[in-house]
């Protein structure tokens, strides 16, 4: 199960390199690779939802999907293990701002672009 695990986590990594736009026709998102960046701004600016317990929190879900995308992708890229959790999501924050309608994996994308 393990083994499944990593291999499923490099794939999704090896996916994420530099260049692949998520525009290109043939790229595929899945689960919350789409949510849109307004969102990710809408709920992290929302008092009510950043008071809501975690299992209950639509913005750290999205925030534990981003860090463990980034993470995939360090796996098969140890150059990627230079950041942390914080610096990830004050990344994803200001890109989602000034990016409202690209996808999370996008904004993923373009901090792995910056990591490189």
């Amino acid at each position: 199960m393990r083994l499944c695990f990593l291999l499923s986590a490099a794939l999704i990594a090896l996916s994420a390199v530099p260049g692949a736009k998520a525009a290109d026709p043939y790229a595929r998102q899945y689960g919350d690779a789409q949510t849109d960046c307004g969102t990710w701004t809408k709920l992290s600016n929302d008092p009510v939802q950043m008071k809501k317990p975690w299992s209950e929190n639509l913005f750290f879900r999205y925030a534990s999907w981003e860090t463990g995308f980034i993470s995939g992708a360090s796996l098969v890229n140890p150059r990627l293990r230079t950041t942390s959790a914080p610096e990830i999501i004050k990344f994803v924050s200001q890109y989602c701002q000034d990016h409202p309608h690209d996808s999370l994996q996008q904004a993923g994308e373009r901090f792995l672009e910056v990591l490189q």
